[in-house]
């Protein structure tokens, strides 16, 4: 009831708000969060910490961070600024080479893409070869992250189920098919609200696997991602609000294309950024990673950068 207070609130505010440059602001936002990694990693030095540990600066994980910190990245890259560029692709370095995670890799990449498509610059073929460029520079990135064998083991052990994959591989697998299997029982209609973790629990081929580790609790009320938690209790339903998500955030980019304004195309690419965050990120994060106060904060991000419908004639 709080966020649904707190939503009309905002959607009130956003009809009315002045929408300037959000560059600047932008900047700050990524110096203040690369600033507090840097700081992390040298307090974790100076404590000899074990080097498995990654720095998160002011974020709880490095996952949360990239969550968070992902659409304000491609907002940056693609901006068409030379200032939010250079802040955009240091910051992107500096995070990749010192805090990176599997979720930066895919959300970072996945929001550019995003953000490229709404750029009205030159035909198709510059578009193109624009987000070839974009893509070759977040693989070069994630060539050299030291992360970058933790990132590999995870996908590849997707595809197979055996006590030689990677362990957040087979919780994951274990989430999808339960998943399945709630969606099958309780034909389409859902088990309910927070009742996934509720007995009787479906058995996965990956159950017996993760019982040698006692991990088979592991994640067990939401299925190490949020889409297997949405799925299983609201089945239908569930499976309409995510694409209901990719729909809205198809129209953004759409009405991006056609906005001749680049600081608007900035703050559309920022909101359509987050809105892939919470779609995208579904599929590979669980409900914990969405705190109440990211969410609040992209609730207004979201709601401020909407695409008004109205032109200035200024």
């Amino acid at each position: 009831m709080l966020m649904l207070i707190v939503a009309t609130a905002l959607v009130a505010a956003a009809a009315g708000a002045e929408r300037g440059p959000i560059g600047a602001t932008l900047r700050w936002i990524m110096g203040v969060v690369v600033l507090s990694v840097l700081l992390d990693k040298a307090y974790l030095l100076w404590t000899n910490a074990s080097v498995f540990i990654r720095p998160s600066g002011i974020f709880e994980e490095p996952s949360h961070l990239a969550l968070s910190c992902a659409p304000v990245l491609a907002a940056l890259v693609v901006s068409e600024h030379g200032k939010d560029k250079a802040v955009g692709w240091i910051s992107v370095a500096m995070l990749m080479g010192l805090a990176a995670s599997a979720t930066l890799f895919v959300l970072f990449a996945a929001c550019a893409v995003v953000a490229l498509m709404l750029a009205r610059r030159g035909g198709g073929v510059q578009r193109l070869l624009r987000g070839l460029g974009v893509a070759a520079l977040v693989l070069l990135l994630v060539a050299l992250s030291p992360y970058r064998d933790d990132f590999l083991a995870r996908i590849v052990g997707l595809g197979e189920v055996s006590a030689e994959s990677n362990v957040s591989s087979l919780i994951y697998l274990n989430g999808l098919q339960s998943a399945l299997a709630n969606v099958e029982a309780s034909q389409w209609f859902g088990l309910g609200l927070n009742r996934m973790g509720c007995e009787p629990r479906p058995v996965t081929d990956v159950t017996p696997l993760l019982e040698v580790w006692n991990l088979a609790d592991f994640n067990y009320n939401d299925g190490s991602f949020t889409a297997a938690k949405l799925l299983s209790e609201l089945g239908a339903l569930g499976a309409l609000w995510l694409l209901v998500g990719f729909g809205v955030l198809v129209a953004l980019i759409r009405a991006g294309r056609r906005e001749a304004d680049a600081d608007r195309r900035q703050r559309m690419a920022l909101a359509a950024g987050a809105l892939l965050v919470i779609t995208l990120g579904a599929f590979v994060r669980g409900t914990g990673y969405f705190s109440g106060p990211y969410l609040l904060g992209l609730f207004a991000f979201f709601l401020f950068c909407r695409p008004s419908s109205r032109r200035s004639s200024t």
